[in-house]
């Protein structure tokens, strides 16, 4: 008979009664939403401040720039700029240097008349620097530093500006004791009147703390930066970084750009303006910890104050959970154990609720696993000792030496020499397979039984093997798994033999690098393609029919017992043959799991 449960011993009430529990995490949510409304409320209207105050600051930039291009036009396109430009090429003509003085002059009396512009230089295509500062004019025939310059010249005689350079970047005349101020420099192609080709560069430098003053905003944020569409920094209130790449900038094409993002949890507006077709833009980037303080202070004490709450809820929850879940904490520990191969007795306590079910049904799973373990493992036994007495009738070592021990001594009797000897190679060749010795045996034995392989094959193809090995006393006493170099000499002997030329094979041994490296060449070679399609054979999970088994097995073997860093390496031309190279371990001593 169906034993009746008690109403709170269902699961389903139990749950229930926890999320009722849970229902103070939405209480907390509500108050994250909350303060999220708040934060955009301030973050909008500090932010429609913070643009009118930046669109002030770009009418500034765009008005001294303008003034700016209108004194250069004036120095450029007038009467003594364009016969500068026309006669740069003519550095020693008495009239070049009093039409050079002339347009110096002429420079100075734009510096004075503009104050926001700091020096002004002509940079030839001959490379001859003309210009003027308030310190100092100057004639240069050879300004190595400008031409790295030239690169930030805009397209289609626009401006192209740069920041982070001093004055003593232009002027050699410059001296160390003399103010050096940092600049923010415009560089422009300069053609002549009427003509396409370009006669050099017109270089216009403004003092950045003056240029600064004149644009910077009546609110400052934490950054105000003035940047180029590379994300050069060319001014600013951050001095130490101009010259740098904001990493973080992207130019826009955009009236203006806002984004928040997070430095140290503290949230960034980042606020972004183009100046006009100049390709500058104005950044401006603010903490918002003061814009928020008032409100943000009410918000976090509610906050806390659920927080508090919930951790109080979570104490009780918890011991709830430990309490009334700790059934499912056993489950977990029995299965871990027989994952781990421990079959340990089932659970003895079961509680009375859908919990249980599941603790009886694991019981009972386990100990059908046990009964079909023990099942299983006297069945493999039964078929082990099947396959192995099968093994043993098939074949029987002492019914095929008998067999070539009578062969043997027929040919003896018939004076066949070469029979005698052959049959003599094939007893020494199967010798070691009936053997059960292990999977490894030393460099030595593997070349004692590839002399006997090699002389077999030599009677096979009329005597046209020469095998030689090269293999110091230290490396035949190391030990590499057995047979291992057969299926490479069968391959030598198979597809190497040719009729114009017999197979030289040759063996050599060494120490690389802690490694054994075993390496087998023969004077066949082969084709770049077939070479490319062995290669990719060996790497491939089965090996390709047309490419066969013999070096697949090798190579497959060889990773199977040591790692994929070791393994067959094979290399071919028609001049230098054929050689393949086993990387191997260096190993001394079996270890108990490598014998069979």
């Amino acid at each position: 008979m169906k034993k009746k449960r008690r109403l709170f011993t269902h699961l389903n009430i139990q749950m229930a009664a926890f999320f009722l529990a849970a229902n103070f995490i939405f209480l907390l949510i509500a108050s994250a939403l909350y303060y999220q409304w708040a934060f955009h409320i301030l973050l909008e209207d500090g932010e429609k401040l913070h643009i009118q105050s930046m669109q002030q600051s770009k009418h500034r930039i765009e008005q001294t720039l303008e003034e700016a291009d209108k004194a250069v036009s004036l120095l450029i396109y007038g009467n003594i700029g364009q016969k500068t430009l026309a006669h740069s090429g003519d550095k020693t003509d008495i009239d070049s240097i009093l039409l050079y003085r002339s347009y110096l002059e002429q420079v100075s009396g734009i510096l004075r008349s503009y104050s926001s512009i700091y020096s002004i230089y002509f940079y030839t295509s001959d490379n001859l620097l003309i210009g003027s500062s308030p310190l100092h004019t100057c004639i240069n025939d050879d300004p190595a530093s400008i031409p790295s310059l030239l690169k930030y010249a805009g397209k289609n005689n626009s401006w192209g500006i740069i920041g982070g350079l001093r004055e003593d970047f232009f002027n050699p005349l410059f001296n160390k004791d003399e103010v050096n101020p940092r600049l923010i420099t415009m560089i422009r192609r300069s053609p002549v009147f009427h003509s396409g080709v370009i006669y050099g560069y017109i270089i216009v430098n403004f003092q950045e703390d003056r240029f600064y003053d004149a644009f910077q905003a009546e609110l400052p944020g934490e950054e105000l930066l003035l940047l180029t569409s590379g994300g050069m920094i060319i001014s600013g209130n951050r001095k130490n970084r101009i010259g740098e790449l904001d990493t973080g900038f992207q130019a826009h094409k955009n009236e203006y750009t806002s984004e928040i993002t997070y430095e140290k949890h503290i949230p960034i507006l980042n606020l972004s303006i183009p100046i006009s077709d100049t390709g500058l833009f104005l950044v401006n980037r603010i903490r918002l910890e003061e814009l928020m303080a008032g409100r943000r202070e009410i918000i976090l004490k509610i906050i806390a104050t659920l927080i508090l709450e919930s951790l109080c809820m979570l104490v009780v929850v918890s011991l709830w959970l430990r309490i009334k879940l700790y059934p499912i904490k056993e489950l977990t520990g029995k299965m871990d154990e027989i994952k781990n191969g421990c079959f340990t007795p089932p659970l003895k306590k079961v509680p009375e609720n859908e919990l249980g079910i599941l603790v009886e049904s694991f019981n009972q799973m386990s100990i059908s696993i046990v009964e079909l373990m023990d099942k299983n493992e006297q069945i493999y036994r039964q078929k082990t000792e099947q396959e192995l007495q099968a093994l043993r009738a098939q074949l029987n070592p002492h019914f095929i030496y008998n067999t070539l021990n009578t062969i043997k001594w027929m040919a003896v009797m018939e004076n066949a020499d070469n029979i005698t000897e052959c049959i003599t190679a094939l007893g020494c060749l199967l010798e070691p397979i009936f053997k059960s010795d292990g999977q490894l045996w030393q460099v030595g034995n593997e070349i004692d039984y590839l002399q006997n392989y090699i002389k077999i094959m030599g009677w096979r193809y009329g005597n046209t093997c020469r095998f030689c090995c090269h293999i110091t006393d230290t490396c035949r006493e190391f030990l590499i798994p057995r047979f291992i170099l057969q299926p490479i000499i069968e391959n030598s002997t198979t597809h190497g033999i040719r009729k114009d030329k017999s197979i030289q094979i040759d063996i050599t041994c060494r120490e690389e690098k802690c490694r054994l490296l075993l390496c087998v060449h023969d004077n066949g070679n082969i084709s770049p393609e077939r070479l490319q399609k062995i290669v990719l054979s060996l790497d491939s999970p089965a090996p390709a029919p047309s490419i066969g088994v013999g070096l697949f097995n090798v190579n497959r073997r060889i990773k199977l017992n040591f790692g994929e860093e070791y393994g067959l390496h094979i290399t071919s031309s028609p001049w230098l043959g054929t050689e393949v190279t086993l990387t191997l371990p260096i190993i001394t001593k079996e270890e108990p799991n490598e014998t069979s």
